[in-house]
């Protein structure tokens, strides 16, 4: 909420062990708009391959965000 007004994007492992998921719910639910939560199928950083298919979800997510959240 501190940072506020910036945009802020978050994505996740739905099944991060490290860094429960409910933390991440708790980071969004105090970030003030314009914010993106963006749950990957996975772990902490198990599909971060070029050829990984939640790679090139994310990328296109964090795509979209930047071209809106940076005009």
């Amino acid at each position: 909420a501190n940072i506020s007004p910036r945009p802020i994007f978050i994505a996740h492992g739905k099944y991060n062990v490290l860094h429960p998921v409910e933390e991440v719910y708790s980071v969004f639910g105090k970030a003030k708009q314009p914010k993106h939560l963006f749950l990957l199928e996975g772990k902490h950083n198990d599909f971060m391959f070029d050829g990984h298919q939640v790679f090139h979800e994310l990328i296109k997510k964090l795509d979209i965000f930047f071209k809106e959240s940076l005009r």
